[in-house]
Protein backbone atom coordinates (compact mmCIF):
# COMPACT_ATOMS: atom_id res chain seq x y z
CA UNK A 1 0.00 0.00 0.00
CA UNK A 2 1.65 3.23 -1.18
CA UNK A 3 0.95 6.32 1.15
CA UNK A 4 0.88 9.72 -0.11
CA UNK A 5 3.62 12.07 1.46
CA UNK A 6 1.20 14.76 2.76
CA UNK A 7 -1.62 12.28 4.20
CA UNK A 8 1.17 10.50 5.99
CA UNK A 9 0.57 11.48 9.94
CA UNK A 10 3.79 12.01 11.58
CA UNK A 11 4.02 10.28 14.84
CA UNK A 12 4.61 13.79 17.63
CA UNK A 13 8.31 12.47 18.69
CA UNK A 14 9.10 12.55 14.56
CA UNK A 15 7.49 15.98 13.93
CA UNK A 16 10.15 18.70 13.22
CA UNK A 17 10.41 21.27 15.82
CA UNK A 18 9.34 24.81 13.95
CA UNK A 19 8.22 27.73 16.03
CA UNK A 20 4.73 29.41 13.71
CA UNK A 21 6.45 32.91 15.07
CA UNK A 22 9.62 32.23 13.38
CA UNK A 23 9.34 33.43 9.57
CA UNK A 24 12.36 31.94 8.10
CA UNK A 25 15.05 30.01 9.60
CA UNK A 26 17.85 33.03 8.63
CA UNK A 27 16.59 34.69 11.60
CA UNK A 28 17.01 32.36 14.25
CA UNK A 29 20.25 33.02 16.09
CA UNK A 30 23.56 30.73 15.19
CA UNK A 31 26.03 29.79 17.83
CA UNK A 32 28.77 27.45 18.13
CA UNK A 33 31.38 26.89 20.41
CA UNK A 34 34.58 24.71 21.26
CA UNK A 35 36.59 23.77 24.52
CA UNK A 36 39.29 25.55 25.54
CA UNK A 37 42.20 24.41 28.51
CA UNK A 38 39.99 25.14 31.55
CA UNK A 39 36.99 27.01 30.00
CA UNK A 40 35.02 27.61 26.55
CA UNK A 41 34.77 29.80 23.42
CA UNK A 42 31.26 30.58 21.78
CA UNK A 43 30.85 32.16 18.52
CA UNK A 44 27.83 34.37 16.91
CA UNK A 45 27.56 36.18 13.77
CA UNK A 46 29.34 38.76 14.76
CA UNK A 47 31.03 38.22 17.67
CA UNK A 48 33.29 35.50 19.76
CA UNK A 49 34.02 35.13 23.59
CA UNK A 50 36.28 33.46 25.42
CA UNK A 51 35.70 32.19 29.18
CA UNK A 52 38.34 30.87 31.27
CA UNK A 53 38.99 30.04 35.09
CA UNK A 54 42.02 31.48 36.42
CA UNK A 55 44.07 29.50 38.97
CA UNK A 56 42.61 31.93 41.85
CA UNK A 57 39.16 30.78 40.81
CA UNK A 58 37.63 33.68 38.94
CA UNK A 59 36.76 33.42 35.63
CA UNK A 60 38.42 35.89 33.29
CA UNK A 61 36.43 36.59 29.81
CA UNK A 62 37.29 38.03 26.67
CA UNK A 63 34.70 39.06 23.98
CA UNK A 64 36.06 40.35 20.00
CA UNK A 65 34.15 41.56 17.08
CA UNK A 66 34.64 39.22 13.96
CA UNK A 67 35.54 41.31 11.25
CA UNK A 68 34.68 41.86 7.41
CA UNK A 69 36.26 38.37 5.93
CA UNK A 70 34.18 36.15 8.72
CA UNK A 71 30.80 37.72 7.56
CA UNK A 72 31.32 38.95 4.78
CA UNK A 73 29.85 38.48 0.92
CA UNK A 74 32.69 35.70 -0.43
CA UNK A 75 30.80 33.24 3.05
CA UNK A 76 27.77 33.10 0.58
CA UNK A 77 29.48 31.07 -2.39
CA UNK A 78 29.43 27.61 -1.53
CA UNK A 79 33.10 26.13 -2.69
CA UNK A 80 34.55 29.69 -0.96
CA UNK A 81 32.05 29.22 2.14
CA UNK A 82 33.73 26.13 3.05
CA UNK A 83 37.50 27.06 3.01
CA UNK A 84 36.49 30.37 4.57
CA UNK A 85 34.63 28.33 7.50
CA UNK A 86 37.89 25.84 7.95
CA UNK A 87 40.35 28.97 8.37
CA UNK A 88 38.25 30.73 10.61
CA UNK A 89 37.74 27.75 12.90
CA UNK A 90 40.91 27.38 13.06
CA UNK A 91 41.85 30.96 13.47
CA UNK A 92 39.56 31.63 16.12
CA UNK A 93 39.76 28.54 17.89
CA UNK A 94 43.90 28.66 18.10
CA UNK A 95 43.37 32.51 19.24
CA UNK A 96 41.01 31.17 21.89
CA UNK A 97 43.40 28.50 22.74
CA UNK A 98 46.57 31.12 22.95
CA UNK A 99 44.44 33.15 25.23
CA UNK A 100 42.90 30.15 27.68
CA UNK A 101 46.91 28.90 27.58
CA UNK A 102 48.40 32.24 28.96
Amino acid sequence: MKVKPSTFIFPKYLKPLTNPRVKSMSNLPTYGGQAVIEGVMIRGRHNYAVAVRRPDGTVATRTERLGGVYTGRLRRLPLVRGVLVLAETLTIGMKALGYSAA
